[in-house]
């Protein structure tokens, strides 16, 4: 089912530094409070940046104006940053889903906002990852005792 209302996902594909990416609304009286800094976490892909992921996304719901931050944090590496950005908009008149990394077509198909379906063979959150079984030798195993 595509939802009708104006949305926005915004990307980042992360190839060098230690970058986290910002989408803030525009507050209606002051456009410089209105810019993303560093302690605007509620407007970030946190989550992305905390797990050192190379793609981070935010969704937008509704219409409006908004800023767009990345910035090279330098925490775990001290690198200057190369990255992609994506933006994709929805609208009533060109409904669409939004799913990020596109659920890795042809492994994935968006069925709904932020929802993959997965070709067999193809899991996780985007489809982005193989499944295969797991094969271990018999193991013998032991109890420890730990004293304290």
């Amino acid at each position: 089912m595509v939802n009708n209302e104006s949305r926005t996902l915004v990307q980042l594909a992360r190839a060098r530094g230690d970058v986290i990416l910002y989408v803030k609304p525009y507050d209606g009286e002051d456009e410089a409070s209105s810019l993303p800094i560093e302690g605007d976490t509620q407007y970030s892909d946190l989550a992305s940046f905390q797990n050192r992921l190379s793609h981070h996304n935010v969704f937008v719901n509704g219409a409006g104006t908004f800023y767009v931050g990345v910035y090279n944090m330098d925490y775990c590496v001290k690198e200057s940053t190369t990255f992609n950005l994506t933006i994709t908009i929805a609208t009533p008149e060109d409904p669409m889903n939004l799913c990020p990394l596109n659920c890795s077509y042809p492994q994935g198909v968006c069925v709904r906002d932020n929802a993959c379906e997965c070709e067999p063979g193809y899991g996780g959150n985007f489809c982005a990852g193989c499944k295969f079984p797991l094969l271990f030798p018999p193991y013998e195993f032991m109890t420890l005792q730990l004293h304290i």
